[in-house]
């Protein structure tokens, strides 16, 4: 499909919590600075990412700030999880050192 040289690419998916994950990070993208977005995200450590989130959270639609509001252990630890995320993060940084 990408090998034809769309116009647009549209993607779905359709796990909400997904949904909200994508929408946290854009948010971190459009109000922090790098380093504290890292920091918040769980790349690097952090003791003040429930206090990031709560300068960010009102860029969040309604369902997406209640899901993080209901789960904030999920904020405590970092929202980086994936062996991807980590490996593009430390790939990116490596090629900066």
């Amino acid at each position: 499909m990408l090998t034809q040289n769309p116009e647009i690419v549209v993607a779905v998916d359709v796990n909400k919590i997904q949904g909200y994950v994508v929408a946290l990070k854009k948010c971190c993208f459009e109000q922090l600075e790098y380093e504290e977005t890292i920091s918040f995200l769980g790349f690097t450590a952090s003791t003040d990412r429930d206090l990031i989130f709560q300068k960010i959270k009102k860029e969040l639609s309604g369902d997406a700030r209640n899901y993080w509001e209901r789960n904030p252990e999920l904020i405590s630890n970092g929202i980086i999880y994936g062996k991807f995320e980590n490996i593009l993060y430390y790939s990116v940084n490596a090629s900066y050192h």
